[in-house]
């Protein structure tokens, strides 16, 4: 079916597909088309019944023999002609316009139906000299006010109600004169509406186009507020964990220092519980136990927030992930016990990267399946974690925690990796864990990934560079991700000066 003149389409839109614009232009005109129809059916229907009355002003007087039942055949014309209008109608509304073919036979039909009851009306009342001619006009005129046809539609109906009419003329032995007249109101009129259609749809393709290029815009709009939106929350986030790394490097050194005295204090004490008198003793033993559980739990914060706004330099060796897990599982026995734990994970396994921050990796994301999976005997559910790997093309391995816990809500999942964000009760963690994981992986050029069913099960996603093949002890310059070969004593070195400090610090304090 032939389209619309693209010509008009406005500039912006030429640049763009215009066969597919055409195609959704179509397809949008014809769910228009199909309405129009259906009004057209509808009002050609009443105002061809409706013409029974003119029918009877005009031929109504019985003194002349020529009209003598004139009112009637009209009558039944009329009728018949109402009846097929509204049995289109019918079909009309049973129809979708997705089947065009039918569509477009069934608006032809609208048109057609009038148009041959006006030629044959024409032929009781006179043939081409009967006023009647002039309702060929209205089928043209309307079906540019109310079927919106294409130019190509407008010309076939308007060709139609010209050789209908001449074939009545003829037929009926109508004067040169009449004929005449009649042809130069129908081909004038026939002119404006082609001419009529063709602009319209021009203008209505021009119109789409824009409508796009419009909607287009939006969603770029849209897209780019979003960004700003997202860039100005990073900013502000990044701003905040600016301000709070500042004051936690002065928290870190003045809250660490206490605490290795109240450590050693604790120790000392210890020394002393055979002194404590037997009926004493298990209080004694009690409090001090309760003591250093509290003076590691302000170490592990003290820990995290090192670790969070400082970081560590990322040695990077060759790390085998089976013996990072089992590492991860002696670390949380405690908290592991009464859990299924399974471990699907090859020896050959083997990443880049720092072990003991991968370690850590292990053991935040463990522990937070640990304590998702707290009461899980009460609900009916036999606790399970299960760690699992596998290999994601050449690049990269996967590491999967999977717990049957209850899951995250889908609001949260967005806000986990946040820092401080945490559900749980106050004093029991800080919501820097799976913040620290995120770090640590973006340090070392990897990811972490979450995926949660509530109410059945959590999966965590660790994916982390393959270990270097064939990189390790070679001459050649470091790449981007590599570091010299120097880097590692100078990492012991600082290490055992850390470690020198905090044992004279300790026995400054056990001296004291």
């Amino acid at each position: 079916m032939p389209g619309p003149d693209t010509s008009a389409v406005a500039p912006g839109a030429r640049t763009g597909n215009l066969t597919s614009l055409q195609q959704r232009f179509e397809s949008e005109e014809d769910e228009v088309r199909l309405l129009n129809y259906r009004r057209g059916a509808f009002l050609a229907a009443l105002f061809i019944a409706l013409g029974a009355g003119m029918d009877l002003v005009a031929f109504g007087d019985y003194s002349d023999p020529s009209y003598e039942g004139v009112v009637g055949r009209l009558f039944m014309l009329r009728m018949a002609c109402s009846s097929g209008l509204l049995f289109v109608l019918f079909l009309l509304y049973r129809i979708r316009s997705r089947s065009r073919r039918t569509l477009h036979v069934l608006g032809h039909l609208v048109a057609l139906i009038p148009m041959v009851t006006i030629q044959a009306m024409l032929a009781e009342t006179g043939g081409g000299g009967s006023p009647y001619y002039a309702g060929l006009n209205l089928v043209m005129v309307g079906a540019v006010l109310l079927l919106r046809w294409r130019c190509i539609d407008g010309l076939i109906n308007s060709i139609l109600c010209i050789a209908g009419y001449l074939g009545v003329a003829f037929g009926t032995q109508t004067s040169i004169q009449n004929i005449t007249i009649a042809l130069f109101f129908l081909f004038v009129t026939a002119a404006f509406v082609c001419i009529g259609l063709y602009f319209y749809n021009r203008l209505r393709f021009a119109e789409f186009c824009l409508r796009e290029e419009l909607r287009v815009a939006v969603e770029e709009r849209d897209i780019a507020l979003d960004e700003i939106k997202a860039n100005e929350a990073r900013l502000l986030q990044a701003e905040t964990l600016s301000s709070l790394g500042r004051m936690s490097a002065g928290i870190v050194h003045e809250v660490n220092n206490p605490m290795n005295y109240v450590k050693t204090a604790l120790h000392a004490l210890r020394m002393y519980a055979d002194d404590v008198e037997e009926k004493e003793r298990a209080d004694f033993e009690e409090t001090v136990a309760d003591a250093e559980e509290g003076v590691s739990r302000v170490i592990r914060i003290v820990s995290d927030l090192r670790s969070f706004t400082k970081g560590e330099a990322a040695m990077k060796e060759e790390v085998g992930i089976r013996e990072t897990v089992e590492n991860a599982r002696r670390l949380l026995a405690g908290e592991l016990q009464g859990i299924d734990f399974r471990v699907d994970v090859p020896e050959d396994h083997k990443v880049s990267g720092n072990g003991n921050q991968l370690c850590q990796v292990m053991v935040n994301v463990i522990q937070n399946s640990a304590q998702a999976l707290e009461g899980a005997s009460e609900r009916g559910v036999s606790p399970q974690v299960e760690i699992s790997s596998e290999r994601m093309g050449e690049q990269n391995v996967c590491i999967r925690v999977r717990d049957n816990g209850p899951g995250i809500e889908p609001e949260d999942l967005d806000h986990i990796f946040d820092p401080f964000f945490t559900k749980r009760d106050v004093g029991e963690g800080m919501g820097l864990g799976l913040s620290i994981c995120h770090r640590i992986l973006e340090s070392h050029e990897g990811r972490i990934e979450v995926e949660s069913d509530p109410g059945n099960a959590t999966v965590f996603s660790i994916i982390v560079p393959q270990s270097w093949e064939g990189k390790t002890g070679t001459d050649e310059d470091p790449g981007p991700g590599e570091r010299p070969d120097s880097a590692e004593p100078q990492a012991e070195s600082m290490s055992e000066q850390e470690a020198s400090s905090d044992t004279a610090e300790l026995e400054e304090a056990w001296k004291k």
